[in-house]
């Protein structure tokens, strides 16, 4: 009589075990949705190519009245923006621009940037579409203008490489320099969703 209760009460313990586990797990689902949009977004930093390190564009000792060789900029966009985007340029201080450096500056040294600098979309590599049409070569002014056309801006999303070319065409009657100084034109490269 001993054995059967001894093998009796394992049986029962493990059937009412199975039991309370199936109720468990029905009783432990649902169903839901994960809804979530995704805003526009592009952006741009300083790329490491290209012949302006940390975005500085040095002509050297070009000649005077004659346009420099092209440097170009070169840029890291990031887009998710299928609708494309524009790169525009301009000056940030289109008055008079002193020299500077490590020499005395001389205040009678200005010079007018407006009508020197000039731009225009170089390539670009990378990312996924088109990758737009440049516009032609255009003088930097205090307003905005963009590097590729109109109708031709990128396309492409990911991340890509674009490259700006720019020149400068130093005015004949440009003072020289102080030994140690020059001439700084600040601009502005900034990248905007269509």
């Amino acid at each position: 009589m001993h054995r059967v209760r001894l093998f009796v009460t394992p049986v029962l313990a493990l059937v009412v075990g199975i039991v309370a586990a199936s109720a468990a797990s029905a009783a432990s689902s649902s169903a839901g949705i994960a809804k979530f949009s995704v805003p526009v977004s592009v952006s741009l930093a300083q790329g490491s190519g290209g012949a302006c390190a940390g975005g500085t564009c040095d002509f050297g000792s070009p000649a005077l009245g004659v346009e420099t060789a092209p440097l170009v900029d070169d840029l890291t966009i990031t887009s998710n923006d299928a609708n494309g985007f524009q790169i525009n340029g301009y000056l940030t201080d289109v008055t008079q621009d002193v020299e500077t450096g490590s020499c005395t500056v001389v205040p009678a040294h200005n010079i007018t940037p407006v009508g020197l600098v000039t731009m225009t979309g170089a390539a670009t590599t990378g990312g996924t579409g088109g990758a737009g049409t440049a516009a032609a070569k255009q003088t930097m002014t205090g307003t905005a203008q963009g590097v590729f056309t109109t109708a031709g801006v990128p396309l492409a999303t990911g991340t890509m490489d674009e490259q700006v070319s720019l020149t400068l065409l130093p005015v004949a009657g440009t003072p020289a320099n102080s030994v140690g100084c020059s001439y700084s034109i600040d601009f502005a490269l900034v990248v905007v969703a269509i």
